[in-house]
């Protein structure tokens, strides 16, 4: 094998390297979240009818949640519908539910690593229809776009995952999505950069030597 085809192969596979290298390693990454609901702890609508529907915002505040590497279902949401009449309404009410989402690079136990976590907010915009009355309700909460953002350091993504409707004697429950990546290090994108003008730079120059 010839000198100059070696040194192509070489920055061949520091080109490779640097793009396929760039991944961060999985782990578990831990974190708790509070939420609010327009602002505030809970959202009471009362129809038309008499009937009425609470929601009320949840935390893991005490109790982080692992995992978000792989994806971890949260529950930021609970809905109690009473139907206290036999009129049936139609319901379609908005609402903004907000989630302060908090990172904490490693656990010892159940107790967050010393340090201040950089908490980080993400907000959607929901709605629930449906109807309520005469002793039942059927009510849905529309799906909603995703949420990006950097949360001490990750890529943090909460998307809509389910909604389970309250029955006759339970609760609702929306249920989110949480998934987390490592953002890459300025050395791995560098890494990538060399690598793929180091291949590009020898191969061109075989080129030029074989059409002379």
């Amino acid at each position: 094998m010839t000198r100059s085809r070696i040194g192509f192969l070489a920055a061949l596979t520091l080109g490779l390297a640097g793009l396929f290298g760039t991944a961060p390693s999985a782990k578990a990454e831990f974190f708790d979240f509070t939420s609010t609901i327009n602002g505030g702890p809970s959202l009471t609508i009362n129809t038309a009818g008499g009937n009425q529907i609470i929601l009320s915002a949840l935390n893991s505040v005490g109790t982080p949640h692992n995992n978000a590497t792989l994806g971890t279902d949260i529950v930021p949401l609970d809905v109690n519908a009473n139907s206290n009449t036999g009129t049936v309404d139609t319901v379609n009410t908005t609402f903004t539910l907000t989630l302060l989402v908090t990172d904490f690079p490693t656990l010892n136990g159940a107790t967050p690593s010393p340090g201040t976590p950089n908490p980080a907010t993400f907000t959607f915009n929901g709605t629930i229809t449906g109807t309520i009355g005469d002793g039942s309700s059927l009510l849905d909460i529309l799906s909603f776009a995703p949420q990006s953002g950097p949360v001490a350091g990750e890529n943090y993504t909460i998307s809509y995952g389910a909604f389970a409707p309250p029955g006759l004697a339970s609760d609702g429950r929306l249920t989110l999505v949480v998934r987390a990546r490592a953002v890459p290090e300025p050395g791995s994108i560098a890494l990538l950069g060399m690598g793929g003008v180091g291949a590009l730079g020898m191969f061109l120059r075989r080129r030029a030597r074989s059409s002379a």
